[in-house]
């Protein structure tokens, strides 16, 4: 079946069905997406040791990172989160993880002001792999104020980037990239495609996507009626 390919307001209503309709709690759905992220991460970039930075921005995306950040090291990676917002302004789901990450043996750093930037930029300099859980598909660039220029200066570090559902500064529903944006490796994205991961220029930037199933019911895409489609090769072998 041709997979659906949505827009941010498409995929915020079909996660509102999964959680209001069919009662399915929205930290189960942040947990199994950030277990399964940290599997897939780890599978394409894990070693011994692997040094990471998970950098968390406030929101859903930050709250995924949090999940990934737990998952990362219990698999036996060395991990620092940074986040770009005063952690006792966390809230909601995302709050949830940031305090079982404070309760674990794992680095937490607030970034901020002129020293959070050569910080943020440092850090991610002196790892192995950057997680990148800053800016959701909600976002519509361009990036601006602090935001921007941490955005401007880790755009210029070449440690490798995993996205969590889209590279930060992208458009994940026009394909736009103002910069500042990331450039990633790797993005993982939940329960449906986004149309920034194919159209261009911001496909460009999204590297390898893997799409996760976080067990969202197939009825709530269904009923998004989704009109854009990604072609697959089962889709077309019967007319071969």
């Amino acid at each position: 079946m041709a997979l659906p390919i949505a827009t941010a307001e498409e995929m915020g209503r079909v996660d509102t069905r999964a959680i209001e309709n069919f009662g399915i709690p929205s930290a189960a759905l942040m947990e199994t997406a950030g277990g399964r992220a940290a599997q897939i991460i780890w599978e394409r970039f894990g070693k011994p040791g692997l040094r990471v930075l998970v950098l968390a921005g406030k929101g859903n995306n930050g709250g995924d990172g949090f999940v990934i950040a737990r998952h990362l090291l219990n698999r036996g990676a060395a991990v620092r989160v940074m986040a770009i917002f005063p952690l006792e302004e966390a809230s909601g789901d995302s709050a949830i993880f940031l305090s079982i990450l404070q309760k674990m043996d794992i680095g937490i750093d607030e970034a901020g002001g002129e020293e959070g930037i050569s910080a943020l930029a440092s850090a991610a300099r002196h790892c192995d792999l950057v997680v990148d859980a800053l800016l959701g598909t909600g976002f519509a660039p361009p990036a601006r104020g602090f935001i921007g220029e941490a955005l401007s200066a880790l755009s210029g570090v070449r440690t490798p980037i995993a996205a969590v559902d889209i590279p930060s500064g992208l458009d994940a529903t026009s394909g736009a990239a103002e910069p500042p944006f990331l450039s990633a490796e790797l993005t993982v994205t939940f329960g449906a495609l986004k149309r920034g991961h194919y159209l261009m220029p911001a496909a460009g930037y999204a590297g390898e996507v893997r799409l996760i199933d976080i067990g969202i019911p197939r009825a709530c895409l269904d009923e998004e009626n989704i009109s854009l489609r990604l072609i697959e090769r089962s889709d077309v072998a019967g007319f071969l």
